[in-house]
């Protein structure tokens, strides 16, 4: 599959979705580049980040910043498959829905 079939496959899935991640600007931007590389414009979807979300929990500033496995050691959530798409996916959704509960976000 090519870049460009892969990033309209993506497009269609995603919608108008928010997505979430744990620095989830970086991968905006990744995808950003391959959108501007098919001359077609930035993302437009909402995005909320789970390090920002941590931080907004903690009081922390924003250059303080947790990686992934430090928010799983501190929610208790159990890290499997980690380094791979899906596991990592499936942490973050883990640590997001941790996040979300205690920073009451309906």
């Amino acid at each position: 599959m090519v870049e460009a079939e892969a990033i309209i496959r993506f497009l269609e899935f995603i919608k108008n979705a928010t997505l979430i991640g744990h620095n989830v600007n970086f991968d905006i931007e990744m995808i950003n580049q391959a959108l501007k590389r098919l001359n077609v414009g930035k993302l437009k979807n909402d995005s909320m980040d789970t390090d920002a979300m941590y931080q907004k929990f903690k009081g922390l500033q924003e250059d303080q910043h947790s990686t992934l496995d430090e928010l799983c050691k501190i929610l208790k959530v159990e890290k499997s498959d980690r380094h791979t798409a899906s596991g990592d996916a499936y942490i973050t959704a883990l640590v997001f829905l941790k996040l979300k509960k205690r920073l009451d976000i309906k």
